[in-house]
């Protein structure tokens, strides 16, 4: 009896602690993506109680005992690798920017650990999805609480007026929007992939909350966003048309073609004046020229910030320079690939490249998800700094999606 007793216990723990463990990535997301404060305990509340929890599950459950080499953990060593490239540098590449640019790449070797022992059996896509999903329509409501209903159906500057609100209360547009992104992806899957029965409420409840998402990455000021909502709802669109009928893909094709050229031409920040002064594609100019120098092997990760800084003021109008004179030291060339370049050459750009792609290749049963989520991060790397920036964590997380909760039902969809 006192067995039974004892027994009862430790699996109550047990559970407790991976229900604290889910508790810790829904944190995670929320501090990532919405600024509700800059306190510590807020920004790195969730990855101490993710971690930490994750680290007596794995006491608890043994997870070495069941250890083996498969593709994911070969691939997790690639990120660990990919995290390592740095400190193999270091000896030759020792400056002021080293700590700082290395701390932004932690959660590459953090969450390859968990990825190689496992998670707890309690995760899954639906539940992710649904917090991300959750997330973004609870930012939507609030940010449209803030402006004003009345103002967003009656004022023309309601997309500077949204931007504004935005940066104050939340976040800026390119985490908010990639998040939004991620959400709509996690709606599709929710109404056509998975395996949980989805009674009509929900399917119409799903379908206004994609409705509200969308609209708010047309009205935002961010065009990389906006261009990835436009791709992943064309061509989810198009996707779901060719499973239903295939004879109605031309039309459905051009009408989601002429949607979005619509919509891109009528965008303020879209006309040829606003993208040829764009200041990003003359830092890509620098960073192509300083790449040259160096292709094979780059700078070194702390000696190319230091490079880059030396010219980066000349690429800047008089105007330009007086406003980002304060960041001229840490600012990067606002391209994932170019930047990576930068530091570690072609050699980098494999390394990135398998990163990227590796959850795609990995495992044919969750393709069609790992595509759209890669996809997206991909595209966002374009614009700016992912694995080796501010994104990191989130891509940390949705690597786990991929490789580490259990899709297989995906290669046989209902």
């Amino acid at each position: 009896m006192k067995l039974e007793k004892n027994l009862a216990g430790c699996s109550v723990f047990h559970y407790g602690v991976n229900m604290l463990n889910i508790i810790g990535m829904f944190w995670i997301l929320l501090s990532w993506v919405w600024g509700l404060s800059t306190e510590r305990w807020y920004v790195y509340g969730g990855l101490y109680l993710f971690f930490a929890t994750w680290a007596i599950e794995v006491v608890l459950e043994k997870r070495w005992q069941n250890f083996h080499w498969d593709k994911r953990k070969i691939y997790y060593t690639i990120v660990i690798t990919f995290f390592c490239l740095p400190l193999i540098y270091a000896p030759w590449d020792g400056s002021v920017h080293f700590h700082r640019l290395l701390e932004y790449r932690l959660g590459l070797i953090g969450f390859s650990l968990v990825g190689i022992l496992g998670i707890n059996k309690y995760y899954n896509l639906e539940l992710m999805f649904g917090c991300f999903i959750g997330i973004a329509f609870a930012m939507v409501v609030y940010l449209f609480s803030l402006v004003g209903w009345d103002t967003l159906v009656h004022d023309p500057n309601r997309m500077y007026l949204l931007a504004e609100t935005r940066i104050a209360h939340i976040n800026a547009h390119m985490q908010f929007n990639f998040f939004l992104n991620v959400a709509l992806v996690g709606i599709w899957y929710w109404l056509f992939y998975t395996q949980h029965k989805v009674t009509i409420y929900w399917r119409i409840l799903l379908s206004i909350v994609a409705l509200v998402l969308i609209i708010t990455l047309l009205l935002s000021e961010g065009r990389s966003g906006l261009l990835a909502c436009l791709m992943v709802v064309g061509s989810l669109t198009l996707y779901q048309t060719w499973q239903w009928r295939k004879w109605a893909c031309v039309v459905v094709m051009a009408i989601v073609l002429g949607s979005a050229g619509y919509v891109v031409s009528h965008h303020q920040r879209m006309s040829q004046g606003a993208v040829n002064s764009e200041l990003r594609i003359r830092y890509w100019g620098l960073a192509t020229k300083l790449i040259a120098q160096k292709p094979i092997l780059g700078y070194g990760m702390s000696s190319a910030q230091e490079e880059f800084s030396k010219y980066s003021a000349d690429c800047c109008t008089e105007a330009e320079r007086e406003h980002w004179q304060a960041y001229f030291d840490v600012i990067d060339a606002h391209n994932q690939y170019l930047q990576i370049m930068l530091e570690f050459g072609c050699v980098g750009l494999l390394f990135l490249l398998s990163v990227y792609l590796g959850p795609v290749i990995i495992d044919q049963s969750h393709r069609i998800v790992s595509v759209y989520l890669v996809g997206l991060s991909m595209f966002q790397s374009v614009f700016d700094m992912f694995v080796t920036g501010g994104f990191c964590i989130l891509f940390c997380v949705l690597v786990l999606m991929m490789l580490n909760m259990n899709v297989s039902h995906l290669s046989n969809p209902e």
